[in-house]
């Protein structure tokens, strides 16, 4: 079995080279003709150099430095700023870190000279991916969201779904949804194109979006979208990769396809995992990219070891061990061979080789911390360096302007002398205008807030108005309805006496029959209530909205007849009820509003004349 993937491996990295060959020959070809132009030759220079950078990096350094030396003759300098961009990518592979800062700084200078807003684009987007690798999300966004304001609608869509890309990932490590799906579906609104550097970049983002969807939600839709992408990108790469920039795509979009089908789907059969995971270690060896390769490795040894397959397991990571070691792969790659040894012989209780690996294991961690220590601490002093060339820079500037000011010095005192006596008698004049204004207008500010305070005053004085003749409306409105209720009482009290003494004589049936008519059909509500619609038109309103259900007319009229604060006895008689009638009611009522048992009705109402 290992055997094998190293033979398929030897195979087979030299024909996934063979596409990006072609394109690097054609532009070998294209920067030695005589007749092209000095712009196009920057560009092919810069490209050229770009497309090397990880398998020739010295020479991808060398065509990236000669574009820049001749782009310097152009009077456009956004041909200054592409050529930085490119050679950005070259000293990133090379590991330069203080050559990286200068890169990042001269393709945004460039880009602010040339006044060209593709170019600026293209310069905050370098300076996002600086930030984005070196994880500094915070200033990795800024940048990218200044590169889209510059570069979205024009029709460079590799160049924005890159942007896409490294946004929706910065928003998926910090868990932020809306965000990474926001640009990750803008990337796929790109797919349209049919570019595949585009469809790759695109199908990345969409799987890590839907895969961060499914783990939060467990959605078995998202979980098939996640599916759908990672194959499509597989396929897209597969086909298409003799003719794309972005080769990275093509080893992370296999690495990350198996890594679903064992996260989701166990029972995925060996030889389907273990083919995808051999295609990623081709192309991510075609690219140096051992990150991928150790990671390939790695699962390919869990799948071995979860088959009892524990010596072709360990041989796998051993011989991915001397590979990493003979192509100098980074510290950190090689730990995770070392850590996959360690677990793999805790699984076993191998208590020699438990030893044996927890020895190279810590023998790695020590040279990873050492790495990142050594990183940290040249990244330090690059910008150390870095800021004291700038603070140089603007030391020499400052030297050049002072020595152009001492040269202008003795012209300009003859002229300042001259005008001395003008500017100051200019002065005067100017100084007695300026107080003369500023007494206008104090004076017209005093005048404005007396005025103010005028108007304040008027309004205190009608709204005090306002409410006095409330207060007097809802006066005089009680006052007559307690005469309408008094005159009613002593009505009904005088009719029902006539209505007795003619039935006890048995007079005229019909003259009974016309008393008692009367004493049902004598009820002020109706003017009660257009005089209560009169001074508070929401009242009735507010009595249904804050109500349980619809109230009634007789509700209503209880209601009513509580606002005018009429006793309950006297409503008793206004209703012809009894008095228990009336607190059974009022109870009745208390619950229609959902009020609590220590809550006052009466006041409730009132309180509503109020809204």
């Amino acid at each position: 079995m290992i055997r094998t993937i190293l033979l398929f491996m030897a195979f087979m990295a030299p024909i996934y080279g063979l596409g990006q060959q072609k394109l690097i020959d054609s532009l070998q070809k294209q920067v030695t003709l005589p007749n092209v132009s000095t712009e196009q030759r920057v560009v092919d220079l810069a490209d050229l150099g770009f497309m090397l950078r990880s398998t020739q990096s010295a020479e991808a350094i060398d065509y990236g430095r000669k574009a820049v030396e001749i782009s310097l003759s152009l009077e456009d300098k956004k041909y200054a700023s592409y050529a930085w961009s490119k050679l950005y990518y070259s000293y990133r592979m090379a590991d330069s870190i203080s050559c990286v800062l200068d890169a990042v700084d001269s393709t945004m200078w460039f880009a602010k000279e040339s006044d060209d807003p593709v170019a600026l684009g293209n310069a905050y987007r370098v300076a996002g991916n600086y930030a984005y690798a070196t994880d500094d999300a915070v200033k990795a966004v800024d940048n990218l969201l200044q590169a889209l304001e510059l570069l979205e609608g024009t029709d460079n869509a590799p160049v924005l779904a890159n942007i896409y890309y490294m946004l929706s990932g910065t928003f998926v490590v910090s868990e932020d949804l809306d965000n990474a799906g926001k640009y990750a579906r803008r990337s796929a609104q790109l797919d349209k194109t049919g570019n595949p550097d585009v469809l790759c970049l695109s199908g990345l983002s969409m799987a890590e979006y839907f895969r961060y969807r499914f783990e939060q939600d467990g959605n078995r839709s998202d979980l098939d979208s996640v599916m759908y992408y990672g194959l499509r990108t597989v396929t897209v790469y597969e086909r298409s990769s003799d003719v794309m920039n972005e080769q990275f795509t093509g080893c992370t979009a296999a690495l990350n396809y198996a890594s679903y089908l064992w996260s989701y789907f166990p029972d995925t059969p060996k030889d389907t995992v273990f083919s995808l995971l051999n295609k990623a270690i081709v192309w991510a060896t075609a690219i140096k990219n051992y990150a991928v390769v150790a990671n390939c490795y790695g699962l390919m040894s869990e799948y071995l070891s979860m088959e009892g397959k524990n010596i072709e397991a360990e041989n796998l990571l051993l011989s991915a061990f001397d590979i990493l070691v003979q192509e100098r792969a980074l510290n950190s790659n090689i730990y995770n061979i070392t850590a996959g040894l360690l677990r793999l012989a805790e699984r076993t209780g191998d208590k020699d080789k438990i030893i044996k690996y927890q020895k190279l294991y810590h023998d790695y961690y020590r040279k990873v911390f050492d790495d990142r220590q050594a990183i940290t601490t040249r990244t330090l002093e690059a910008k150390y360096n870095h800021k004291k060339k700038e603070q140089e820079v603007i030391a020499l500037q400052k030297q050049t302007e002072h020595e152009k000011n001492i040269a202008l010095f003795s012209i300009g005192l003859t002229v300042i002398s001259i005008l001395a006596l003008l500017l100051l008698f200019l002065y005067h004049r100017l100084k007695l205008r300026s107080a003369k204004q500023e007494k206008k207008l104090l004076e017209t500010q005093a005048r404005d807030a007396l005025l103010q305070k005028q108007l304040k005053e008027e309004e205190t004085r009608r709204l005090e108005l306002e409410q006095e003749l409330t207060r007097q409306q809802n006066e005089q409105l009680q006052k007559e309805v307690f005469a309408g209720t008094i005159q009613l009482k002593q009505k009904n009290e005088v009719l029902e006496t006539v209505r007795k003494e003619i039935s006890a004589s048995q007079s005229n049936g019909h003259v009974s029959k016309i008393i008692q008519d009367n004493l049902q059909s004598d009820d002020y509500f109706d003017e009660y209530k257009m005089l209560i619609k009169e001074t508070h038109p929401n009242f009735y309103n507010s009595l249904q909205t804050k109500a349980d259900g619809k109230l009634t007319d007789l509700d209503l009229k209880y209601c009513t007849y509580i606002y005018m604060k009429i006793p309950a006895k006297q409503m008793a008689s206004l209703l012809h009820v009894e008095y228990n009638t009336i607190r059974m009611t009022k109870y009745r009522m208390k619950q229609k509003f959902k009020l609590k048992k220590e809550d006052d009705l009466d006041k409730f109402i009132q309180d509503l004349s109020l809204m």
